[in-house]
């Protein structure tokens, strides 16, 4: 399975044991291949803490969500969550040919909706710059604030866009996205 993985996805994926491990778990989940990102000096740990994202607030955010169990922690090998296999399969699919970097962990999470790391990422509201950052289009849905925008037009109002809700538009890079109420869609 990490044949061909980077030397940093494979430093990822060791931090991840450690999160996991250090959260008193029985398994790697998608929650602490998250937290492995940040042990590793990658393009992936540099997004999120360019987005204002630490380990430590994300690891908050994790066990807010999910306490670990009272005890001590598990050593040795530890076994991938079904989650976390799905995503290790994605960021392998995004890869292609090329080698699997901690980079394609980080846009799997956004293709699997139903993980804690997807979750606590969304409770920071920086999916869009994560995606962004690494290169991969967003899409958005917006709120409206007031008017209709012309079909096809990305609408401004000051820095913020307005359209009607579930009307998509392709984001562009360039705009300031400030507290900005939106819900967020892969393509």
């Amino acid at each position: 399975m990490f044949e061909k993985f980077t030397e940093n996805a494979r430093k990822t994926m060791s931090r991840a044991r450690e999160a996991a491990q250090e959260l008193h778990q029985e398994f790697i989940g998608t929650e602490h291949i998250l937290l492995g990102i940040f042990g590793v000096k990658t393009k992936g740990a540099a997004v999120l803490k360019q987005c204002g994202l630490t380990r430590a607030a994300v690891l908050a955010e994790i066990v807010k969500r999910c306490p670990p169990p009272p005890g001590t922690a598990t050593l040795g090998q530890l076994p991938f969550s079904p989650r976390a296999k799905t995503m290790i399969e994605l960021a392998d699919r995004m890869a292609g040919v090329e080698p699997i970097t901690p980079e394609h962990f980080l846009l799997a999470i956004f293709e699997d909706r139903e993980t804690l790391a997807f979750d606590v990422l969304s409770a920071f509201c920086v999916s869009s710059e994560i995606k962004q950052a690494l290169g991969k289009p967003v899409k958005a849905r917006y709120l409206t604030v007031g008017w209709k925008p012309a079909t096809g037009s990305v609408p401004l109002i000051g820095n913020f866009l307005t359209a009607d809700l579930g009307q998509e538009y392709d984001v562009p890079s360039s705009v300031e996205m400030e507290r900005l109420v939106f819900v967020c869609k892969a393509e």
